[in-house]
Formats: C-alpha cells, structure tokens, sequence
C-alpha cells in the first residue's frame, strides 16, 4: 500500500469541519479514523460511498465514523439528490474547494483529482492520505478494508 511520506502524521488542523445539511458542524479530527472528500457527480466517488458504506456499517460499533465532503462548484445543491440517490451510512456534507485545498495542504497550482481519501486516526492525526488517480484505488474495497482494520487495531484514546 502507497504511504504519501509529506501526509503521514501530519497534525489535523482543528478548523476543519464539515458541516452537514442540518447546519451541524463536524470536526473531521475527532477521534475516529476515516474521511472522504468527493464531488457529487464523479462516478468513482459514487463507486466509493458504495464501499464506505458497507465498511460504516460494519465498523461502526468499532470507532469508524466516514464523513464525506462534496466541494463541487456547487455542491450544496447537488449533495441531497446525492444522499437521495445513493443512501450513504455516513453524513454526507460540502466545502468549499478553497476549503478542501487549504485542509489537504494542496497547493492550488496542482490539479486534485477525486475522489480523495484522507484516514485520521484515533488521536487525530492524518496518517493516509490518497489521490484521485493513486494506486490506492486500483483495489479500492481491498485497500479500504485494509487500512480501516489497520487503523481500528489501534488502542482508542481516553478522554481525562
């Protein structure tokens, strides 16, 4: 499996939230391993809320919480026909892509293919980070089942 060396633990900036179509914010660095950046219309980001979805379900009562992120020019109108036509097992909400490029630490003079997987892990770090057009996705349900068990079999932190 690719690591991407300038991602791998670097600390999650704790303004990145999602929010959701309720209004409600969701901190992406809460301690759960898994997030997803999409846009709305891409095939293989349809492909892969398919595959996240079976993985919410299973792992959920383990600490997997999946977010996604559509940051389509204009995704705040194309995410319900999104989450109507597809039923994600995971909140579904969008960002600017201003936003998505500042959280990814993308530079804007690099084309970000989708869909785009970022993995938090249970302290909030980001210790995967993959591309649209990454090897990662070749075996998509192979490599995702993989990292989510890899990062589920870390101890979970205490609150104090």
């Amino acid at each position: 499996m690719h690591l991407d060396p300038i991602h791998s633990g670097f600390p999650f900036k704790p303004d990145g939230c999602v929010p959701d179509l309720a209004g409600v914010s969701r901190n992406i660095a809460a301690p759960h391993p898994r997030h997803h950046d999409s846009h709305a219309l891409c095939p293989h980001c349809q492909h892969a809320t398919g595959i996240l979805s079976g993985l919410q379900k299973q792992y959920a009562s383990n600490g997997l919480r999946v977010l996604a992120s559509a940051f389509n020019a204009n995704a705040e109108t194309l995410v319900p026909g999104f989450i109507q036509q597809f039923q994600p097992a995971f909140p579904v909400g969008s960002n600017t892509h201003q936003e998505v490029l500042t959280y990814l630490n993308h530079s804007v003079m690099q084309p970000l293919y989708v869909p785009t997987m970022v993995f938090i892990d249970r302290k909030g770090m980001i210790r995967f980070q993959y591309l649209g057009g990454d090897p990662f996705y070749n075996d998509l349900e192979k490599n995702l089942h993989n990292t989510v068990e890899l990062l589920l079999k870390e101890p979970a932190t205490s609150t104090k």
